[in-house]
């Protein structure tokens, strides 16, 4: 698949780390979109669409319920017993079974209304934590707030078959790299916190942080990626590998981006506006630091 975005570079770095992350950028743009910039855009990323050949590569078998929630600022809701609610919301990709349906509305259930002792002793059979936890991080590292993190959507939820457990895969991260206006400035966003990386109340996140056990083991993991694959010294080393490639198709996209005499699209410009790449880099690793 074929996405594109005016800050070309920063999708490629946001490839780069999340992919080593263990982590993919995902969307679906539309097919008459393609159409067009295929002819004029040098600057092209090729993406992974989340499908049964993607879920069965990853996960063994692609037959699980598929979820693209929206709207879900907050997280998984529960919205009573009614599937008709849920369809609306969380959105599944493929047809449920009734076994599919029941394990989602009680996932809700449990986080929206368990009590404290009940959710402790009972999320790790619904949801696989680590790889929540592992989720959040790359998320809070990259601070992408047009996510999970800000208003509960660009992501797939997943019921695995073998677990019958819920796995949360990202997509569409363009806009990572402290670049969506909507819930602070660059300079704001470069500073999120990592104990707290969510816009407002989510009530999953809130209740998993406030267990200690899950709370310990999201800083180990926070602290590992940093040390790791979140070094300024290796992002900077992608970036120096990315600029070289990019500076003639870049200067060819800014050309045909003006001969079409398009608007700049939702967000009057906010993509010009974000704080570019090397800065990003080096004040983020510098803030994760301090929190550390």
């Amino acid at each position: 698949m074929l996405q594109w975005h005016g800050g070309s570079l920063s999708i490629k770095i946001v490839v780069v780390i999340t992919t080593r992350f263990g982590f993919l950028a995902i969307k679906r743009p539309k097919n008459g979109r393609i159409r067009e910039r295929l002819c004029d855009s040098p600057t092209q990323t090729l993406v992974e669409q989340v499908n049964k050949v993607f879920l069965k590569r990853h996960f063994g078998d692609g037959t699980g319920l598929l979820l693209k929630p929206e709207g879900l600022q907050g997280g998984p809701t529960f919205l009573g017993s009614k599937w008709t609610a849920y369809e609306q919301r969380f959105r599944p990709e493929n047809s449920p079974t009734n076994k599919q349906k029941k394990r989602l509305v009680e996932f809700a259930d449990l986080i929206s209304n368990g009590t404290d002792a009940a959710f402790e002793k009972e999320i790790g059979l619904y949801l696989d934590v680590e790889a929540f936890l592992k989720f959040i991080a790359a998320n809070a590292l990259l601070s992408n707030l047009d996510s999970y993190l800000g208003f509960g959507h660009n992501y797939y939820l997943y019921l695995v078959p073998s677990s019958n457990k819920f796995v949360f895969i990202p997509w569409d991260l363009d806009l990572s790299l402290a670049t969506w206006p909507a819930v602070g400035t660059p300079e704001q966003l470069v500073q999120l916190s990592i104990e707290h990386p969510h816009a407002g109340q989510n009530k999953l996140l809130d209740r998993i942080l406030a267990v200690g056990e899950y709370k310990e083991q999201y800083l180990s993991i926070v602290k590992k990626m940093n040390a790791t694959n979140f070094t300024s010294g290796r992002q900077l080393d992608i970036l120096e590998q990315i600029q070289p490639l990019l500076k003639e198709p870049l200067a060819k996209e800014k050309q045909s981006f003006a001969s079409r005499k398009e608007g700049m699209g939702f967000g009057g410009g906010q993509f010009g506006q974000s704080m570019p790449p090397r800065r990003f880099i080096v004040e983020r690793t510098q803030s994760i630091a301090a929190q550390l």
